[in-house]
């Protein structure tokens, strides 16, 4: 519920109270140095959130409390941390100059984030999620826009928005801090009995593997919007950053789905139960693809309307193609659906981290080169091209150790039908409707066309199964 309540907010500041209150160069400089605090964060954090969830039983004892793993976490982050600050002020001069410019904010948010992250694994290896979810997603999304509105009013300078950021992620940290330590649960203490031979060897073989896995991740989802503000400008990162925002729908079902399989597939894999792996991993995709393609509709067929409803409409609609670009990056991301858990939960998980990295060199590459000769839609073009990769690496990794492949005829029909639809909308003129008219028209006959497609071709099984359980519920009423 949080997660949601979190997603409704970050959509209400972003297309509602950004766009509408920060000129798009403001709204780049915030994004910025947000994107740069969390594009260096798992090089500072070294692996220590992954580690204590990984080691937190080996750990855990009330008697002696919990050995101080989070003592070690904070010391591990530390020891990343003054190593990052003694790199990065020996080559100052040779840091980007957008990065040089923030350099201070930068440094200082880096401290909150990796303390809100090595606290947040913290409490869910206490099995607490719900407090640092509420800090993590609401109260952070809360607080900036806050913030911005003091802003648009005069109360704040920019200045006082930048300084504002740091604020609200420490206030933020300190909140799941407090929650720890009501909890009685704030244990800083380390406990060196722990650390037998066999820990130290397990640990250390452990931390390469979940220290480079994020620097992976990050690389592939906060690199563009560095490299699309360093190499062009602010402003265009400001375009940028509404055209991912409006991408990042396609997100929603993709967490929920994922959350749920996880730890199907988990103990599937345990089990060695691999008819029942490819069953979800079959069921995932075409759910996925389903609800991926109707996004997709619904959005790039309404996008001039989307964008005509903003105050900056003229800027940000530049970002138009970003959206489409992305958005069918993330179509293939979700039809490949949960091959990266299957690879994760099997004796091939480092493969993951084989490919993560793989994935950063192309984005990195491609972003280099293709944003210096096509913008922002360079960048678009890069993020295709690196999760497209990813995913076929992937795709074709389980089929070749599992035979599993996550396609069926299905796919193709509902691909060829949000296609034929596509194409029917290109060639219907709609222009003599009225706005409310043609946005209505469009979002109907697609729903329409998806609902006969999932309920008469049989397309998705659980899909149609709760279009009927719908129907009965409404005839009891």
């Amino acid at each position: 519920m949080i997660s949601y309540a979190g997603a409704l907010l970050g959509a209400v500041n972003v297309l509602i109270i950004y766009e509408r209150m920060l000129d798009p160069e403001e709204l780049g400089q915030i994004k910025f140095i947000l994107a740069t605090a969390f594009l260096f964060l798992p090089i500072v954090l070294l692996g220590a959130p992954s580690i204590q969830l990984r080691f937190f039983p080996r750990f855990e004892s009330i008697e002696k409390r919990n050995h101080g793993i989070l003592g070690y976490a904070f010391a591990l982050f530390l020891s990343g941390y003054i190593l990052f600050l003694i790199f990065s002020l020996i080559f100052y001069r040779q840091l980007p100059d957008k990065f040089s410019e923030n350099y201070i904010l930068i440094i200082l948010l880096l401290v909150f984030l990796a303390a809100s992250s090595i606290l947040t694994s913290y409490s869910s290896s206490l099995r607490e999620i719900s407090i640092p979810a509420f800090f993590n997603n609401l109260w952070v999304k809360l607080g900036m826009g806050v913030i911005v509105v003091l802003y648009f009013y005069d109360y704040l300078s920019f200045t006082g928005v930048k300084w504002g950021l740091i604020v609200v992620y420490a206030i933020g940290a300190l909140g799941i801090l407090t929650f720890i330590q009501t909890v009685n649960k704030l244990f800083l203490k380390p406990d060196f009995s722990i650390l037998t031979r066999e820990n130290v060897r397990e640990i250390r073989s452990y931390s390469l593997y979940s220290a480079f896995g994020p620097i992976g991740v990050v690389f592939a989802t906060q690199l563009d919007q560095f490299m699309v503000t360093e190499i062009l400008s602010y402003e265009s990162g400001g375009i940028y950053t509404i055209a991912v925002y409006i991408a990042s729908a396609f997100s929603i079902p993709m967490m929920a789905v994922f959350s749920i399989a996880n730890p199907i597939i988990s103990e599937a894999s345990d089990k060695n139960d691999y008819d029942n792996i490819k069953n979800i991993y079959q069921k995932s995709s075409i759910n996925l693809l389903v609800l991926g393609l109707l996004i997709m509709l619904l959005l790039w067929t309404n996008i001039d309307e989307l964008f005509s409803l903003m105050s900056n409409s003229e800027v940000y609609s530049k970002g138009k193609y970003v959206v489409l670009i992305i958005g069918i990056a993330k179509i293939i991301d979700m039809s490949t659906s949960v091959n990266g858990a299957i690879i994760a939960h099997s004796q091939y998980y480092r493969f993951n981290l084989y490919i993560l990295l793989v994935l950063s060199v192309v984005n990195i590459v491609a972003n280099i080169f293709l944003i210096k000769s096509l913008g922002i839609i360079g960048a678009a073009w890069a993020t295709f091209l690196s999760l497209a990769c990813f995913n076929l690496g992937k795709l074709f990794f389980v089929k070749y150790r599992f035979g599993l492949q996550p396609f069926s005829r299905k796919s193709l029909i509902i691909t060829v039908i949000a296609l034929s639809l596509f194409l029917l909308f290109q060639m219907i003129p709609l222009s003599s409707m009225s706005f409310l008219l043609r946005i209505s028209f469009r979002a109907i006959l697609i729903i329409i066309v998806f609902f006969f497609s999932i309920y008469y071709l049989r397309i998705s099984e659980e899909m149609r199964n709760l279009i009927i359980e719908t129907f009965k519920k409404l005839k009891n009423v």
